[in-house]
């Protein structure tokens, strides 16, 4: 699944939004922690229940909401291996009804997330950053039914104003959250095919009955019958 974690996570802080903006001012109290002022949250929710809250996918279309309060974006960065598992593994599928097995490709992946916040004032900012958090946490049982394994918070960046993104005079700050989520990616075999060859490999070639080999180390051809135990292991000086 790892591969549709951003749209995962646009989902739950869409879903996240939408929930708080139902439950209104006492939803959004509810995210700080209690020794914050109040007023902290009090001025954070009357900028964003007054002009709202955009969230997109990075690179998607423009902005709808022109004159929105803040806006979150989400980008996928850089996917890790952290290992190989049943790598082109033999398993029994039984997903609709049938029972049928197939070859699976299987391997325990992570993939980072950057999530922008773009908003002003500053404190507006801050509590964005809260906000992705508690949508998050909050919906960890949902993501791990969805087959992630592992959830982490990695860290944010400065908060900082973005003079390169908007108009001079317009003062505007962002931030960078960075999430990642590790789960089983799981890829099947093109149905009917045991692989795609290019063009230029015939099916004589494939199937030609191989009689010799070259050894890479010395360049000398053996027959396959012949007993070159450790003849085509690496020689080191």
């Amino acid at each position: 699944m790892t591969p549709y974690a951003d749209h995962f996570m646009h989902d739950i802080l869409q879903y996240a939004w939408d929930t708080v903006k139902a439950g209104g001012l006492t939803a959004w109290r509810q995210i700080f922690p209690r020794m914050l002022p109040q007023e902290f949250a009090d001025t954070s929710w009357a900028a964003l229940s007054a002009r709202g809250l955009v969230v997109r996918s990075a690179f998607s279309n423009p902005i709808d909401e022109p004159e929105a309060a803040a806006v979150i974006s989400v980008a996928l960065v850089p996917e890790e291996q952290q290992r190989e598992v049943l790598a082109n593994g033999h398993v029994q599928l039984d997903v609709t009804g049938t029972t049928a097995d197939n070859d699976r490709w299987t391997s325990l992946n992570r993939s980072t997330l950057h999530i922008y916040i773009y908003a002003t004032p500053k404190d507006l900012v801050r509590a964005l950053h809260v906000f992705v958090q508690s949508a998050v946490y909050s919906n960890q049982d949902w993501l791990y039914r969805a087959g992630f394994d592992e959830i982490w918070y990695l860290g944010a960046t400065d908060l900082t104003p973005q003079p390169d993104l908007f108009p001079k005079g317009v003062d505007i700050y962002g931030r960078v959250v960075r999430m990642a989520f590790a789960g089983m990616s799981d890829i099947g075999r093109i149905t009917g095919s045991s692989g795609i060859a290019p063009a230029w490999i015939t099916v004589a070639d494939v199937t030609a009955t191989v009689t010799k080999y070259v050894d890479p180390n010395t360049g000398e051809e053996h027959d396959l019958d012949e007993t070159v135990q450790g003849a085509m292991q690496p020689t080191t000086d």
